[in-house]
């Protein structure tokens, strides 16, 4: 009799358990897991591997934060060249302009760039030809990211004048009727191609070139 009422009171207390699993949506470790249920024991072993997560990627970004200060306190110039760089790679133009896309390859400009601006300059003549407002030309290049040049520095070179040995200088020139666009892979390679072009007194085109260049180090 004792028997029997013990393992009805076992019974009892497994019926109660899981009928408390059931409506928590729970049960229990190594059974079969249904829809809309959750195990104790892969759940335990989630919040475990999220800890983990965290810490490793708080730990790493102190890390990286730490040795980028120690690199700047050693070496401040070569770490603003890296920054630099990498600024460079992110934000520049990775293609020319459209207004030129698809007319050159790399190669070729790279082996003959004169060849490249005669190319491009009787692009921009079909396209621009002589007596074309001029803000006609400028509107579409800005819009393609062509940009101004900026103004040479106030103790720039006169045309003509002969530069001093082991001086670096700027020659003077006229910024104005010129735009460049600028694009590359950020690193090692940029390229250029400058729009210059002459107008008369009416605003209207009378001569329009094309310069490209590349550069690299």
């Amino acid at each position: 009799m004792r028997a029997s009422s013990s393992r009805g009171r076992i019974d009892g207390w497994k019926s109660s358990r899981k009928a408390i699993m059931a409506k928590s949506h729970i049960v229990e470790p190594g059974s079969s897991v249904g829809p809309g249920h959750v195990s104790l024991k892969s759940g335990g072993m989630m919040k475990r591997v999220a800890l983990w997560a965290s810490i490793i990627f708080v730990l790493g970004t102190v890390i990286f934060v730490l040795g980028i200060a120690t690199v700047w306190q050693l070496y401040p110039e070569s770490t603003y060249l890296m920054f630099a760089i990498v600024r460079g790679a992110i934000t520049a133009n990775h293609h020319p302009p459209k207004i030129v896309e698809g007319q050159f390859s790399d190669g070729e400009a790279r082996r003959n760039p004169e060849h490249t601006g005669r190319k491009l300059t009787a692009l921009l003549e079909q396209k621009f030809p002589t007596g074309t407002i001029d803000s006609v030309l400028k509107s579409e290049l800005l819009g393609q990211g062509f940009k101004f040049l900026p103004p040479p520095p106030p103790n720039c070179l006169p045309p003509g004048q002969s530069a001093p040995v082991g001086v670096v200088f700027t020659r003077c020139f006229d910024p104005t009727n010129k735009l460049k666009y600028e694009w590359g892979d950020g690193f090692v390679c940029s390229n250029s191609l400058l729009v210059t072009w002459s107008t008369n007194g009416r605003g209207e085109i009378t001569r329009i070139e094309a310069h490209y260049r590349e550069t690299c180090l």
